[in-house]
């Protein structure tokens, strides 16, 4: 099949971190997954890993994780039908 590819670079802010006030009126509830996208999670620490796992389940997702890049070409080069990648930038 076909699909996009989006990167986004986010550069590393250097400086001391500033607190700010939290206006609850910008929090909005996270839509519901259809309960048909499948999205393979990338990324070398299982703690990071396994919370956006985590989170994307409760979402309504389901989810595949790799820990490595090698591994994730594997499932991407299986018949598995994968909706998002979502991966650390820096893998081994």
């Amino acid at each position: 099949g076909e699909g996009s590819r989006i990167c986004i670079l986010l550069p590393m802010h250097e400086g001391d971190a500033e607190t700010v006030a939290l206006d609850e009126g910008l929090l909005t509830i996270a839509p519901q997954s259809a309960g048909d996208e499948t999205i393979l999670v990338v990324d070398d620490e299982p703690a990071v890993r396994l919370l956006i796992a985590e989170l994307l389940e409760d979402l309504g997702y389901a989810v595949l994780q790799a820990e490595r890049g090698a591994d994730a070409l594997v499932v991407l080069q299986s018949k598995a039908a994968i909706d998002l990648l979502i991966t650390d930038v820096g893998l081994p």
